[in-house]
């Protein structure tokens, strides 16, 4: 029976020895100072895990003292400062939001720093990531009003995200709608000039000139050329070109209009005849009306 006591009162007191090694060993880990390391350690590989940003921003606030905020952190919250009163355009914003980021890698739990990054990236047009530092503002404690103020700017942000998204919506819209017309345009242009291709068409006046005016379809566009037609004697061979480009435009639709140059182009439903109006080069220079009767 001694022996059966004795052995009992050893196990407990080697049980005993095993809790009070290992106590030294869990208040290591339980450390709140070593915690905060570790997580900041992850935060740098994950700078997005605003989950885990709440939990740092919840552990600073129950460590007694406050963690302090680190010198880089501070050296790159001045930057972000100086970089957003400087600031006359986005770009400009977002160099101050990048240093503001850089200043909460090394203290996520610091509100001035979460408050000014969401003023940042509210002046860069980023609401809804000015949203979530508004949150994690919030989540700091900054106190009652300051933390009313915040809620009442999320609001503010969430009209001018929800205004964004329906102009970002009718742009896209209107830019679909303008790519399709131009589409549809393209498909007519090349139907008429598939119509219209092969036809040359000879200009309809002045028959003693020794050249005549032509047009023809070169691709996609309508091309005017001039041939000899009455060359004087040693001069060039009748039919041989005289001007293989005198002007080339886009054939974009039986009836349009050439900026360049000013010339209006009428092309006949059968496309049997085509009239081109435009300034004449000689004094008084009056508009002209060309008409091209089609040759084949």
């Amino acid at each position: 029976m001694k022996q059966k006591t004795r052995i009992v009162l050893i196990s407990t007191f080697s049980i005993g020895m095993m809790l009070v090694l290992a106590c030294p060993v869990r208040a290591q880990v339980g450390n709140p100072q070593e915690t905060l390391k570790q997580y900041i350690a992850e935060l740098q590989k994950d700078p997005n895990d605003n989950a885990l940003r709440e939990k740092i921003i919840k552990l600073a606030l129950e460590m007694k003292p406050a963690p302090a905020i680190p010198e880089e952190a501070r050296r790159h919250y001045v930057m972000a400062l100086t970089l957003f009163e400087d600031a006359n355009n986005i770009k400009d914003f977002n160099d101050s939001i990048e240093e503001f980021n850089k200043a909460l890698l090394a203290a996520p739990w610091w509100p001035e720093a979460n408050l000014k990054l969401a003023v940042a990236l509210k002046a860069a047009q980023r609401y809804d990531e000015a949203i979530g530092a508004l949150n994690l503002y919030i989540s700091t404690n900054p106190g009652e009003k300051e933390a009313r103020s915040a809620q009442d700017e999320i609001y503010i942000l969430e009209a001018k995200q929800k205004k964004a998204a329906k102009e970002s919506a009718a742009t896209a819209k209107k830019n679909t709608e303008e790519e399709h017309r131009k589409e549809t345009e393209r498909s007519k242009e090349g139907e008429l000039a598939g119509t219209l291709r092969d036809r040359v068409w000879r200009e309809n006046r002045v028959p003693d000139r020794a050249y005549h005016l032509y047009l023809k379809v070169d691709g996609d566009e309508l091309v005017e050329f001039s041939i000899w037609d009455n060359p004087w004697n040693g001069g060039p061979k009748k039919g041989s070109i005289f001007n293989d480009c005198i002007w080339r435009w886009p054939l974009r639709s039986r009836n349009f209009i050439v900026t360049q140059g000013e010339a209006h182009v009428l092309i006949s439903e059968d496309g049997n005849m085509i009239f081109v109006e435009e300034e004449d080069t000689q004094p008084p220079h009056h508009v002209v009306r060309k008409p091209f009767v089609r040759q084949r």
